[in-house]
């Protein structure tokens, strides 16, 4: 036998007919009768006792599982986890494909040649790259989105930048 199930959608992950009946004991030792969804293992509101044995038919509900919550955390962080890194090893494939193309390659020679050949960071070195100050347009970059640097000073950016970040600059995030 099931136990009943009240308010039948989780406010916290919207699920649907999973919610039961559960006994738990709250910070000064009482104890609290709530609705425990059994996908997240968000409590509702408390339910009073009487009803709580009453949805129970007279039975003492089981225990709160307080496994729930954070299995269910570290699942939904595993998957968020997962996607993002899709996304990115989807994105770095177009962008590489970008930086192959005219159209890039045209934008790349403007930059160059609005710094006259010389890198904008450090104005010493010879301009061997360009760097994006923004990726909010990327594929159809303003040229002003765009700076044209020697390689010390794009490895110099990217090391403060990952610092800024708290990361560590891995060859693999290049």
């Amino acid at each position: 036998m099931s136990l009943p199930t009240e308010n039948n959608t989780c406010r916290d992950c919207g699920s649907i007919n999973t919610r039961k009946l559960r006994r738990r004991v709250i910070r000064n030792g009482a104890i609290q009768y709530v609705m425990q969804c059994q996908i997240c293992g968000a409590g509702g509101n408390p339910i009073a006792k009487a009803r709580a044995l009453s949805m129970n038919n007279g039975a003492e509900p089981a225990a709160f599982d307080e496994e729930i919550r954070p299995t269910y955390d570290r699942e939904r962080r595993a998957a968020f986890d997962q996607q993002r890194q899709e996304s990115r090893h989807e994105f770095f494939e177009w962008y590489d494909q970008y930086l192959a193309s005219p159209e890039w390659k045209e934008r790349r020679r403007k930059v160059l040649l609005r710094a006259q050949g010389i890198c904008e960071g450090c104005r010493d070195a010879a301009a061997t790259e360009v760097h994006h100050l923004t990726y909010d347009n990327v594929g159809e970059e303003f040229l002003w989105q765009l700076v044209a640097i020697c390689h010390e000073c794009h490895e110099r950016y990217h090391e403060a930048d990952q610092a800024r970040r708290g990361r560590i600059f891995l060859e693999e995030d290049q």
